[in-house]
């Protein structure tokens, strides 16, 4: 035990090490004023000025599924901090290329990928297979939180699952433990410490309940459900259960999320401005759905080495994980697990 207490301090020793030469070495995003700051992230990350964005129909599904778009304004990692929508298809007109308003292009001639902004029938209901009855103002909205076992998860398009059931799905990338970026000086540092899956998955909420008040994205921006399996179920949970924790936003700002800003005094303000009016955004859930959440990773460490130590025919990579498996597994049968 006392070996396992060294090499513990030994590692969170390193670790502390590694996370304040990060700190050193990032940059300030920003030298802007607060209400330009405010300004240039939500003429930014509005999804109508972004010219890039792309919809592809899937007729087996019934669906448009928006291209990956950047959830930040500044974002470190670009391949992990974006954002993808899936829209069931009775909820859209059809997409809008030319900007005036109309649609262009249906799901009767779509082919392939189409650059435009979506236009939205907020008359068409879609009936679940639970029996109640959605519109785009009030289909609930599903975010899949990834980071398997607590690291990064790459940006992808959203599935079309739920679409038959009238809800808007959403999938979103994060940053994670493992994750090193570079500096302007092409240096490179390490950047996956906690709490960044978190704050990207909080980031890309706030991004699409931005758009759904635009008029951009329908869906309801009071009932967001988080999901997940194993660590995005542990992400899910946390994501529920810290909405609107101010612990999290100067991480948030500092990416440059919309709807989370730094008053001069210290304070934070969470709303939006749009057509003179502000918009409260909530960076939580409604309701969360969790599979195989771990979220107990001091039990789970242990019990898992316990497992996998025992198991004569497993092969680590290493001897340092098959030594530090030998020491949890002993804490385990020592009774060192907190009931």
């Amino acid at each position: 035990m006392k070996k396992f207490r060294e090499l513990v301090a030994l590692l969170l020793a390193l670790t502390m090490l590694m996370g304040l030469t990060a700190c050193g070495e990032k940059a300030e995003n920003t030298n802007q004023s607060n209400d330009s700051a405010k300004a240039y992230i939500e003429e930014t990350l509005n999804l109508a000025n972004n010219e890039n964005q792309e919809w592809t129909y899937s007729a087996n599904a019934d669906a448009w599924v928006l291209s990956v778009v950047s959830a930040v304004a500044y974002p470190e990692l670009p391949d992990q901090q974006g954002v993808s929508v899936c829209v069931p298809g009775a909820y859209v007109t059809g997409i809008d290329t030319d900007g005036d308003g109309k649609a262009d292009v249906t799901s009767a001639n779509a082919s392939g990928s189409v650059k435009g902004s979506l236009v939205i029938d907020y008359d068409a209901q879609i009936t679940s297979t639970n029996g109640q009855v959605y519109t785009a103002a009030t289909a609930p909205v599903v975010l899949n939180t990834g980071a398997a076992g607590y690291g990064s998860q790459n940006n992808s398009a959203a599935s079309t699952t739920y679409t038959a059931d009238g809800y808007i799905n959403v999938s979103c990338g994060n940053r994670g433990k493992q994750d090193t970026a570079t500096d302007d000086d092409g240096n490179t540092y390490y950047t996956g410490d906690a709490p960044s899956c978190l704050v990207d998955q909080k980031a890309a909420a706030r991004y699409v309940k931005y758009n759904i008040l635009l008029g951009n994205l329908p869906g309801n921006v009071d009932y967001f459900v988080s999901t997940g399996g194993s660590g995005g179920g542990a992400h899910a949970t946390m994501f529920a259960a810290t909405s609107n924790n101010s612990d999290f936003y100067d991480y948030q700002i500092e990416a440059g999320a919309v709807g989370v800003y730094k008053n001069e005094d210290g304070s934070y303000s969470t709303t939006v401005t749009i057509d003179g009016k502000d918009y409260e955004i909530s960076d939580g859930a409604w309701g969360c759905i969790a599979y195989s959440a771990i979220t107990s990773l001091y039990e789970a460490d242990m019990t898992l080495a316990f497992e996998y130590y025992l198991n004569t025919e497993y092969s680590f990579k290493t001897s340092f994980q098959k030594q530090l498996a030998a020491y949890l597994s002993e804490m385990l049968m020592c009774g060192k697990v907190t009931q």
